[in-house]
């Protein structure tokens, strides 16, 4: 099973938006942009054995965002997050972020961007 909770907006809502009266996500309610960490997960071998193929993409994914992507850990260095050059660029300039209560700022402030490749 492969699992996503993709986040893409930042921005906080509009007026408009607020008045439509439809359903709001909390982290965009407030005056100020946000970036929040979206999740990728797959429950691989867990409760039988993986299938190669499954196993090979999702290794391929990996090796993909660790070139893409800038690796960011909360103080301890076990919980891992992955920003794309874009995001990357927002957390440097400063934007608030939810990354699940872990605290990145260290790791922001001392990471690199990629290369472009």
């Amino acid at each position: 099973m492969v699992r996503l909770d993709l986040w893409t907006r930042h921005l906080p809502y509009s007026a408009d938006e607020r008045a439509a009266e439809s359903p709001l996500v909390y982290y965009w309610t407030r005056a100020h942009e946000v970036l929040v960490a979206s999740d990728f997960q797959w429950i691989g071998g867990r409760y039988q054995p993986a299938p190669k193929e499954m196993t090979r993409w999702w290794n391929g994914l990996k090796r993909w965002l660790s070139r893409a992507c800038v690796k960011l850990t909360d103080v301890t260095g076990k919980q891992a997050f992955y920003a794309f050059p874009s995001a990357f660029a927002l957390l440097r300039s400063g934007i608030k972020y939810e990354a699940h209560h872990w605290d990145l700022d260290a790791s922001i402030q001392s990471s690199t961007a990629p290369r472009a490749t």
